[in-house]
């Protein structure tokens, strides 16, 4: 599995939120590219609009609520969200075209 830091666009109050995915990528059988052989997993670093932060005020960008464990982390405003699969924040990967208005 490649190990990446990948930036993500997420919400948080239905705002708009920078964060970034530090983990594994998916490991994919070669003779069947559909088939996942290894889960990716990594943890998330989000910087939130304010000090008052809580996982269920966290989405994906079509909405979807995350699962994990919170800890505070020392830059102001920022998380980290600990046990994130690589497959469920993939469609909130940071690409120019894909990026959210605010």
């Amino acid at each position: 599995m490649k190990k990446i830091i990948q930036p993500l666009q997420l919400t948080v109050n239905q705002a708009a939120v920078d964060a970034v995915y530090i983990g594994t990528t998916n490991e994919t059988n070669p003779e069947v590219e559909a088939e996942t052989t290894e889960v990716g997993h990594g943890h998330l670093i989000v910087i939130a609009n304010s000090p008052e932060f809580q996982l269920e005020s966290l989405h994906h960008r079509n909405g979807k609520s995350f699962s994990g464990e919170v800890s505070k982390i020392d830059v102001t405003n920022s998380y980290r969200v600990d046990g994130i699969l690589f497959s469920d924040i993939q469609a909130d990967i940071n690409e120019p075209d894909k990026k959210m208005t605010e």
